[in-house]
């Protein structure tokens, strides 16, 4: 049996990891109520706090159709601190195994320009969970 929390986590370890840690921070900086958004143990409620960005995405971008997009939209103002910058962003590549340094520019900025669907995806993955 797995101790991996979410689905396909054991091939994007780093990529949620980070999104716990924005997750983390969006909790404090948004000074949401720890009884909603934590365990009696104290450790963090990832699908709740997910749940509810994913909720908040829906109510400011609904101009945009598409529910996927709503969320991109939301990770790419930086709703979220999470890695950003290209270096940032194939750092976690290469942590998680899906890039490697000696990789070519242009397979560099594939992951780079699908970064932020693939973030809003595992986003998606943890609101789903049950944490």
């Amino acid at each position: 049996m797995s101790n991996y929390k979410y689905r396909i986590q054991s091939k994007f370890p780093h990529a949620y990891r980070e999104l716990e840690e924005a997750l983390e921070q969006y909790a404090i900086d948004h000074e949401l109520k720890d009884y909603l958004y934590q365990t009696e143990t104290g450790a963090y409620k990832y699908n709740a706090i997910a749940s509810d960005v994913i909720e908040f995405c829906h109510k400011t971008f609904d101009y945009e159709q598409i529910h996927m997009k709503r969320i991109t939209h939301f990770l790419q103002g930086l709703g979220l601190p999470i890695a950003y910058t290209y270096h940032d962003i194939y750092q976690i590549c290469y942590k998680d195994k899906q890039l490697l340094e000696t990789d070519s520019e242009d397979r560099h900025l594939k992951f780079a320009n699908n970064y932020w669907n693939f973030m809003a995806m595992r986003l998606k993955n943890i609101a789903e969970s049950k944490n």
